[in-house]
């Protein structure tokens, strides 16, 4: 798992596999609207420098529950949610909402 994630030894930016926020800047940089320097330096989340990384992006509930999925492959916890609440999967088809994600190293209690 350590090679599919981009994970190297804590400090050292992985080179042959990107980490989770260059995936992230890469696939959805054009719905990110902060947190950009979170995700740019992702792999100091390795070293606990910031055990907690958060961004916002924007999108329909069917981008909403894409990025949730994709996160999800990643041995991270994390939590997103909206204004309405964490229930993604309740959200109304129709319109575009601000999203907030919160990803730590470990378990802790993050609020949405």
């Amino acid at each position: 798992m350590k090679n599919e994630t981009g994970i190297d030894k804590p400090g050292i930016p992985s080179k042959s596999t990107p980490h989770l926020g260059d995936l992230l800047l890469e696939l959805y940089k054009n719905r990110i609207m902060e947190g950009f320097e979170d995700l740019e330096k992702f792999e100091l989340i390795d070293r606990l420098e910031k055990p907690v990384l958060s961004f916002i992006f924007y999108g329909t509930k069917s981008k909403i529950i894409e990025i949730y999925d994709f996160l999800s492959k990643f041995p991270y916890s994390f939590t997103i949610g909206t204004k309405k609440g964490p229930d993604l999967w309740n959200l109304p088809e129709k319109g575009s909402r601000n999203a907030y994600v919160h990803i730590s190293t470990g378990v802790s209690e993050i609020k949405a």
